[in-house]
């Protein structure tokens, strides 16, 4: 499991993206916090509170 709280907050799109799409190939969990719609559209689940 991994957690992140606005992990990608002060990366520019291009790098983000990229970032994202490599976490997801660790074969874990990502628990992740944040207000960014970009990262939010490539959740599997969204929970806000």
């Amino acid at each position: 499991m991994l957690l992140l709280d606005e992990g990608t907050a002060h990366l520019n799109e291009g790098l983000q993206g990229q970032v994202l799409t490599h976490l997801t190939t660790f074969g874990v969990t990502l628990i992740i916090a944040s207000h960014d719609p970009r990262v939010l559209a490539r959740a599997d689940r969204c929970v806000c509170l």
